[in-house]
């Protein structure tokens, strides 16, 4: 938008930090002025902004935070943020940091992650994959998760689809919420 070529996607942080929500997962837009300016967007941005599979690729580090757990009602839910190589392909072609990212397969991330969490004690009810991958790799990731890893649902975006009822997925329900402010999605999960 006009907005956002003037300010670089500050002023749409601004909104967002209005808005209020949990947590977000980073998309290819927030890749779209390198990864410097991403990484000043975190800091301005009011909530956490999560991806588990872009790595810096010689110290097998991750560049953001991988995950996220909040508490609903006393039930810890963890949130993991994914993209796609071809998502973070601004990034990529970046010639000084480029050569230095890798994006790691969201299915093993997803799974490491897990067994992070496991590891470290925390006691999770529900877990929820935020991706900014497209409904296709959507569906394509949840056909590839093993069920014993308890993934609920996933919450994506990218290829701007507006699904009105999920699409449900080697029993994973996948939505997305149509694209810019047209839509704002709501997943309503009730704990019993």
């Amino acid at each position: 938008s006009i907005l956002d070529s003037e300010y670089l996607g500050i002023s749409t942080v601004s909104v967002i930090n209005q808005m209020n929500p949990d947590v977000a997962c980073v998309g290819n837009h927030e890749l779209d002025y390198g990864i410097s300016h991403s990484l000043l967007m975190e800091k301005l941005a009011k909530f956490p902004m999560i991806n588990a599979n872009i790595y810096v690729k010689y110290f097998n580090k991750r560049l953001f935070a991988p995950y996220y757990i909040k508490s609903f009602n006393g039930q810890n839910v963890l949130f993991i943020g994914l993209i796609t190589r071809e998502m973070a392909g601004q990034l990529l072609v970046d010639k000084n940091i480029g050569p230095l990212i890798e994006i790691h397969d969201p299915v093993e991330e997803v799974r490491k992650v897990i067994e992070e969490v496991k590891a470290s004690g925390i006691p999770v009810y529900a877990t929820y994959l935020l991706t900014h991958i497209g409904i296709g790799a959507d569906i394509e990731l949840a056909e590839k998760l093993d069920p014993s890893l308890g993934v609920c649902a996933i919450l994506g975006g990218h290829s701007h689809t507006l699904t009105e009822e999920p699409a449900v997925v080697n029993g994973i329900p996948i939505v997305q919420a149509g694209w810019g402010t047209d839509y704002v999605g709501r997943f309503d999960v009730y704990i019993d």
